[in-house]
């Protein structure tokens, strides 16, 4: 243990941590990878890097607040989603940024994890940005307009469960409006309809029909 710490803590006691934590402590700083050092201070330059093209950042950020009225949770997620955008500027300004840029940017970010959901967020801050910079004639044109967002994955629609579906249908209720509300729930559950496809359901057939329900043949048909 340095010199320096062994003094403070004979002189001290009740103000310091214990010699084995301050010791663990000590190590751990040690012990930290300078890899991962270096890549925050990366990070940290990248994020405070001084350019005259800040001024437009934060003017867009000031109208997502004032016009817009976004929280500032919302602002915050804006402001860390453009920030990506500011290496991009080396020597020069926005009108240098082009779209193989963002999409070389937007490749590093999804081999560090990041979920379709999280790079279609941030593809779809940095158009609005640019489009911003088009309404200011800043630049000619907005590079991200036209790459593609990340497709999300699919996901299986939500059922009701038959115990709650039973407990619906046994509701006590009582005239024409229950009646229909009834058979609605009932074809609804047992054909799989869409709700789109069940309110577009006509009680027979004619040439304008999206879907019509055969009484006599007990079948839906839908278009």
């Amino acid at each position: 243990m340095p010199k320096w710490v062994q003094l403070f803590c004979n002189d001290s006691p009740n103000w310091c941590l214990r010699r084995s934590r301050l010791r663990s402590a000590l190590y751990g700083l040690k012990r930290k990878s300078p890899m991962r050092q270096v890549s925050l201070a990366k990070q940290m330059t990248a994020a405070s890097l001084p350019t005259p093209n800040m001024a437009d950042l934060e003017q867009y950020l000031q109208r997502l607040s004032s016009e817009r009225r976004y929280s500032s949770h919302s602002l915050k997620a804006y402001k860390q989603d453009l920030a990506l955008l500011v290496p991009l500027l080396n020597e020069g300004g926005w009108v240098h940024v082009e779209a193989r840029h963002l999409r070389r940017l937007l490749a590093q970010l999804a081999s560090q994890g990041l979920s379709p959901r999280s790079l279609g967020r941030k593809l779809s801050a940095w158009r609005g940005f640019f489009d911003f910079l088009v309404e200011q004639k800043i630049v000619a044109h907005n590079p991200a307009r036209h790459i593609k967002a990340p497709k999300m994955p699919l996901r299986l629609p939500k059922a009701l469960p038959a115990d709650d579906s039973q407990r619906l249908l046994d509701f006590p209720q009582e005239g024409p409006t229950a009646a229909r509300d009834l058979a609605m729930m009932e074809l609804l559950y047992s054909s799989g309809l869409r709700l789109s496809e069940l309110i577009q359901l006509d009680c027979a057939y004619h040439p304008q029909a999206l879907g019509w329900y055969d009484a006599a043949q007990a079948q839906v048909h839908v278009l």
